[in-house]
């Protein structure tokens, strides 16, 4: 813990110029970057309920948190509500400076909090249940 995770996972094992060269793909930047001229960190956002093998659009893991309970409260939104209500300071910083967090519907909740915080936010359009798309 104290001479592997300093300096391989989390906020403070990689630059903003690191992130972006070597784990946003020209593909996410065209996708989620208003400016694809000017690549900017593009962080996915989820949690994980149990263990298991989940992807990454590269594999790269670029933060953690501790493991919460997960019940009908106790959802994405509520965890994310709590990390930046107990350790904002580091993640916030990282996240305001035009990165843009991709969060998924069970983030939906938390959106108030992001955009009173200033972090960019992307989360995939819903198609309605009978849609033919």
């Amino acid at each position: 813990m104290s001479r592997f995770v300093p300096i391989n996972i989390g906020l403070q094992a990689i630059t903003r110029n690191q992130y972006i060269n070597n784990h946003v793909s020209e593909l996410e930047n065209i996708l989620f970057n208003e400016d694809e001229n000017d690549p900017e960190p593009i962080v996915f956002m989820d949690g994980t309920y149990f263990y298991i093998v989940k992807s990454t659009p590269d594999g790269f893991i670029l933060d953690r948190n501790r493991p919460y309970f997960s019940d009908s409260r106790n959802n994405d939104a509520a965890m994310l509500r709590h990390v930046f209500g107990n350790y904002a300071q580091e993640r916030q910083e990282w996240l305001k400076e035009n990165a843009i967090l991709i969060v998924d519907r069970g983030y939906k909740d938390v959106i108030p909090l992001l955009d009173e915080l200033g972090i960019e936010h992307r989360m995939p359009a819903v198609v309605e249940r009978g849609s033919p798309n």
